[in-house]
């Protein structure tokens, strides 16, 4: 996995003319990410089972090791400060 933080990875996609692969890459994870969640609160744990567990956890580990909840939580401050003015 790129060590460089999520955000950093997303500028430079962006300045380097791959903008709508840095789009795309965000839309994924956060695909993943409402999938994490919904599947974390609509599967109760004595039904999981470990394959299902370890993907789910995979899942998670990676949205916060690349730094994409952090970059997430800054755009959607961002949109609303925007919305606001």
């Amino acid at each position: 996995m790129n060590k460089k933080p999520f955000w950093n990875r997303m500028v430079d996609a962006y300045y380097k003319d791959e903008q709508s692969s840095a789009e795309e890459l965000d839309k994924v994870c956060g695909l993943l990410a409402w999938l994490s969640v919904h599947a974390d609160e609509d599967m109760p744990s004595e039904y999981r089972t470990k394959h299902f567990r370890n993907a789910l956890d995979d899942a998670v580990d990676y949205l916060e090791k690349s730094g994409w909840y952090e970059f997430n939580k800054n755009k959607c401050l961002k949109e609303s400060k925007n919305d606001n003015t």
